[in-house]
């Protein structure tokens, strides 16, 4: 299978299933830093989503 690319990604609801399966599967609690708050806090001084 050869890969070529795209400016965009696709996933549908069953490509979607294993992976959400997996992060419900853990028992401590995930972090999901979507605005990247974490990489961003030293920069703007906003406390990091761990941290609210």
């Amino acid at each position: 299978m050869s890969c070529r690319r795209t400016p965009y990604w696709h996933i549908d609801t069953t490509l979607a299933a294993n992976p959400i399966a997996e992060f419900e599967s853990h028992i401590n609690c995930t972090m999901v830093d979507n605005k990247h708050q974490t990489l961003l806090a030293a920069q703007n001084g906003q406390h990091t989503p761990q941290q609210d």
